[in-house]
């Protein structure tokens, strides 16, 4: 069992993967702002769009 398993963490290649628990006002509110600026097209969450989402988020 490795420490990041003992601790409850899901890692994958070096990265905690999201909890498992009920979604939060706040990913709610994150989800409504995507649908909004997609036009609720849903789109897939190709590598180059979330590049792209996180340079635009970069403070």
């Amino acid at each position: 069992m490795t420490s990041n398993e003992r601790e409850g963490r899901r890692v994958v290649e070096g990265c905690k993967l999201p909890d498992d628990g009920p979604i939060t006002a706040n990913e709610r509110a994150w989800i409504e702002f995507i649908r909004l600026t997609s036009c609720d097209t849903d789109p897939p969450p190709t590598l180059a769009r979330v590049q792209a989402l996180r340079e635009l988020l970069r403070l």
